[in-house]
């Protein structure tokens, strides 16, 4: 089975209880003797180490436990930076406060094509930040909408975006009290960190792609996600500070 790694907790002297998700739902099995630096599985304690595991059959106990693990890939293994420190804080963070444990491997598949993504390109490292949040704010069900107007369904003569009227806005809906958020280079990145499904870094699509557009997009969805979701990710202001 495979499986990605979101925490652990001592058991016992040795041995380890693992909490992970699979792509169908949250797991945890104990892993013996792990504790030992010596153990073949010390790596299972790294967070979102990916791994194809099995079991010893066991009927006897609350916990599978492990028989054989093959280590897929780590964040860590050619790469322990500050960055990607930040990335493995961002994600572990979003995971743990905007899902409940049910629900944490909803992001399974996000979290492989995020660690996977190239970050060599200028801007990607935030890029591809900004569109794994946008794929977590999806899958609580808090998305916005950029596909039409919010109000009256037009796709057509779209000027306008309000986090707090929860999408586009179209010329004739708009209203002067309505609170606008972000400038036309800000809806397009908006539209497609929530559109794509990819995250390779396309230079032709966000040809002269600035920081601040980033920037200005990351601000106002940690406001959104205080305020409409409720919890607070740190990860992000130390993102919003960097760039």
């Amino acid at each position: 089975m495979k499986i990605i790694v979101i925490g652990y907790s001592d058991y016992k002297e040795k041995d380890i209880i693992v909490n992970a998700i699979s792509e169908d739902g949250p797991i945890s099995f104990k892993v013996r003797g792990a504790l030992n630096p010596n153990s073949a599985f010390v790596w299972l304690k790294t967070p979102l180490v990916t791994a194809d595991v099995n079991w010893v059959e066991n009927i006897r106990y609350r916990h599978q436990i492990l028989k054989e693990a093959k280590l897929l890939s780590s964040p860590l293994v050619s790469d322990a930076s500050f960055d990607t420190m930040v990335d493995i804080d961002f994600v572990m963070e979003i995971i743990n406060k905007m899902f409940p444990d049910t629900e944490k491997h909803l992001l399974f598949h996000e979290i492989e094509k995020f660690l996977k993504a190239d970050r060599s390109a200028e801007l990607s490292r935030p890029f591809y930040q900004l569109i794994f949040l946008a794929k977590a704010i999806q899958a609580v069900g808090s998305g916005l909408e950029v596909d039409h107007c919010v109000f009256c369904d037009n796709k057509d003569d779209i000027v306008a975006f309000s986090f707090n009227e929860g999408g586009f806005i179209c010329r004739s809906c708009l209203q002067p009290e309505m609170s606008i958020h972000l400038n036309p280079a800000q809806m397009k990145l908006v539209r497609y960190v929530f559109k794509t499904d990819s995250y390779f870094f396309d230079k032709d699509k966000f040809d002269g792609l600035k920081k601040e557009n980033i920037k200005t997009v990351f601000i106002n969805f940690n406001e959104y996600i205080k305020d409409g979701i409720g919890v607070y990710i740190e990860a992000i202001d130390k993102i919003i500070n960097r760039l």
